[in-house]
């Protein structure tokens, strides 16, 4: 049988995850352990030093995809002297290497991955896990050797089913992403304007729409936020670990390349630095290339205005997969640059303005039933 320990001896934990039924699995889970208290469950970055204060917790169970900061970002940015030891609990770490290599460099003490499936016994499981390296981090080896069968935990009943899908949304095939079908843009000077123009013509629910915009990272956030102001769709700037969400356009970075990644059947979104024989970061050529690895030819490319010769490889890469690809002709361009280079390497299926590629968006859409 477990031995109580007197309120002072637990463990005090804050949990950050921006899903409310999340902090309501996790605080009911861990609260049925006695060497465990949670002291708050909060649901971003931004409200964690402020409950440092008020709530002086030991220890931090974090989340990786939140609102705004992203875990490991807050990580990054924050003083490890005033942090109490942070354990990443993050279905998004999974397979992960670059995510999982950057929390632990900025300072997590463990990192583990949220149940898969959802089934009570791989909740229990992950749980375990989870107290364990609580305890271990409090206590000791001793006190984190104790499991959780010298007492009935509990699962639950909400949070444990595997989440609905829509039909026609996932292969059969076991690797397939959830989402199976994305709109790639690559623009650069002249860009923002034409990126509004054709988003105003979408309306949800949508496609995912992954942009690699040429411009300083001082800009990126104020752009994704302009053009969600201008549209009224969901935009955000990128962060590394993010999972691929219909009726969501996804901003790169300034001075972080983009790419779509798949793991454990969930299409993610990564962000790396400086590439070798890169002339522009973000780099269209590298979203887009990576973007067929995910969606083969269930996506459509394309090029706006822009200097240069970035995303004609890409282009020419999505177009061989069997995807349709449009580029913005020259009339309607600031600089015609970007869509002559993958006019000229033969990886454009039709060139018009910014109406015309809107009709063809919205062909494609019903043709493939994109949702």
């Amino acid at each position: 049988m477990n031995t109580s320990l007197a309120p002072s001896e637990s463990v005090r934990v804050l949990f950050v995850d921006d899903s409310r039924i999340q902090r309501g699995l996790w605080t009911r889970l861990l609260s049925q352990s006695a060497e465990i208290t949670v002291v708050g469950a909060i649901e971003s970055a931004e409200e964690i030093l402020p409950a440092l204060a008020s709530l002086s917790p030991d220890v931090i169970v974090l989340d990786v995809n939140l609102p705004g900061l992203s875990g490991v970002e807050f990580l990054e940015q924050s003083d490890r002297k005033e942090l109490p030891p942070c354990i990443i609990l993050s279905a998004f770490v999974r397979g992960a290497t670059e995510l999982r290599d950057r929390a632990l460099a900025a300072g997590a003490a463990s990192i583990i991955s949220k149940p898969q499936h959802g089934s009570p016994s791989e909740i229990k499981d992950v749980f375990d896990t989870v107290r364990s390296a609580i305890l271990d981090l409090h206590f000791g080896g001793d006190r984190s050797a104790r499991s959780s069968d010298d007492f009935c935990v509990q699962v639950p009943e909400f949070g444990v089913r595997p989440p609905s899908v829509t039909p026609g949304l996932v292969h059969t095939k076991a690797s397939a992403p959830l989402i199976q079908r994305a709109i790639v843009i690559g623009s650069s000077t002249g860009g923002p304007a034409a990126l509004a123009t054709i988003l105003q013509a979408l309306s949800r629910p949508h496609p995912p729409v992954l942009i690699a915009q040429h411009i300083s990272s001082k800009f990126t956030r104020s752009l994704a936020k302009s053009l969600g102001e201008q549209t009224g769709l969901h935009v955000v700037e990128v962060r590394t670990g993010d999972a691929i969400k219909a009726s969501t356009v996804y901003v790169a970075p300034g001075n972080r390349h983009m790419r779509v990644r798949l793991a454990n059947g969930i299409a993610m979104l990564m962000t790396v630095g400086d590439l070798p024989n890169m002339h522009h970061c973000p780099s269209i050529d590298e979203l887009m290339t990576s973007a067929v690895e995910v969606f083969g030819s269930n996506a459509l490319g394309m090029i706006l205005t822009g200097m240069g010769n970035d995303g004609a490889t890409g282009l020419l890469a999505m177009r061989r997969a069997g995807c349709r690809t449009l580029a913005q002709d020259e009339a309607s361009s600031t600089i015609f640059g970007m869509p002559r280079a993958a006019i000229e390497r033969g990886g454009v299926d039709q060139v018009g303005p910014p109406s015309m590629l809107i009709d063809e968006m919205r062909r494609w859409m019903r043709a493939s039933n994109a949702d």
